[in-house]
């Protein structure tokens, strides 16, 4: 499959300004390599402004400025800013940004590492650090960048798309989706209008990594929520018929039926263990039975592969996501495992303060840190 990472506008949708204002501010930058970007966010309040009255001052007559355009101007305005107050924050973060929008992309990273520096969970920051990183093609940097956004905001959905984003450019597909499934689902919980973002980035992961059904899955309900999808990525995926046998490729009931499936292990794997318990108990009720009773997908459970049996939250995650591989990719058997198991264990590694301890899972995350997991898998599937 020809990789169209070059030529496709990737979606990162972090904030760009630190602006007391509303709505969504949207913009196409280039990157250095040549390719478009469209970066679009959601401005927000201050963090404490300065206690000086001039700073302040100046610092509004900047945000005059840069909303009507005037970058040379504002660049002057903000600087006024710092020197009456060196640890303004909000000045170094819309200073930042006008240095990004005028391609002096080397003041613009030592703005906002001057702002992380006085106030290292600024999110405003950390996201708008990314973007320039990104768009100097510095992939290393932005996805630190993005790894500690949502290491300081784990529900920062912005954090996880950006993140994503990265690792889909990186070509690492699996870790890139497990990034974008967090964004996709904190967007569904939140109702949020970057929803078709969400879709769409899954379905793009997907795309890259040559899982086509899956790909025209999602990119299907981003199409349907006003998401433009690329021209040579909607001639590749919806020119190729869909079968009309199987398992969720297919059309009517089997399709919705396991459409439903994957929902409920989206939904249970990216909820923290102790949120709405009520809706947890049924989910997983729900999807206990349906694997059961299904004829679309027959888990066989060996002990060494799943050796936290008694740990019935782990459990569910386990059969959710061999579900999901078997539905959306193949019935292959390690491949499935592999894919279970690394879910599990990422599961397991947020939710263990709520989960407490399990032996068996331990063992598997020794193995991983060892590098000996995946063998480990294929020797005892």
């Amino acid at each position: 499959m020809r990789h169209l990472a070059h030529t496709l506008c990737f979606f990162l949708l972090t904030a760009t300004c630190s602006w007391a204002q509303s709505g969504t501010s949207v913009e196409t930058v280039r990157t250095e390599d040549g390719s478009a970007m469209r970066v679009s966010g959601r401005a927000s309040g201050m963090y404490e402004g300065s206690a000086s009255e001039q700073a302040m001052a100046y610092y509004r007559q900047g945000v005059r400025e840069h909303q009507r355009g005037d970058l040379a101007a504002a660049m002057r305005s903000y600087n006024k800013a710092l020197k009456e107050d060196p640890k303004f924050i909000e000045a170094y973060d819309n200073l930042g940004q006008v240095y990004r929008q005028a391609g002096q992309y080397d003041d613009a990273i030592k703005c906002y590492n001057k702002s992380l520096k006085l106030y290292p969970e600024g999110e405003m920051a950390r996201m708008n650090l990314a973007v320039v990183h990104s768009i100097k093609g510095d992939l290393a940097s932005a996805k630190k960048d993005y790894q500690a956004l949502v290491k300081y905001h784990p529900e920062s959905a912005e954090g996880y798309f950006g993140l994503a984003n990265v690792q889909m450019q990186q070509k690492q597909f699996d870790e890139a989706l497990v990034n974008a499934e967090k964004a996709l689902a904190i967007y569904q919980r939140t109702d949020d209008p970057h929803l078709p973002d969400g879709y769409h980035m899954v379905g793009l992961i997907h795309y890259y990594a040559g899982r086509t059904d899956e790909a025209r899955t999602y990119l299907q309900r981003a199409r349907e929520r006003g998401a433009k999808i690329h021209p040579d990525v909607t001639k590749a995926v919806f020119s190729t018929p869909a079968p009309t046998t199987g398992t969720t490729t297919a059309t009517g009931e089997q399709s919705d039926e396991a459409t439903q499936a994957v929902e409920w292990f989206d939904w249970l794997y990216n909820t923290p263990v102790g949120t709405e318990p009520d809706k947890r108990k049924k989910v997983n009720a729900d999807l206990i039975v349906w694997i059961t009773n299904t004829s679309l997908v027959t888990v066989e459970i060996k002990e060494k592969i799943v050796p936290y049996m008694d740990q019935a939250e782990c459990l569910v995650i386990y059969l959710g996501a061999y579900a999901k591989y078997v539905l959306r990719n193949t019935n292959n058997v390690v491949e499935a495992n592999q894919y279970a198991t690394t879910h599990v264990l990422d599961f397991y590694e947020k939710n263990r303060d709520a989960l407490g301890p399990n032996k068996g899972a331990e063992k598997l995350l020794k193995l991983r840190k060892e590098g000996k997991l995946e063998a480990y898998i294929k020797a005892n599937s």
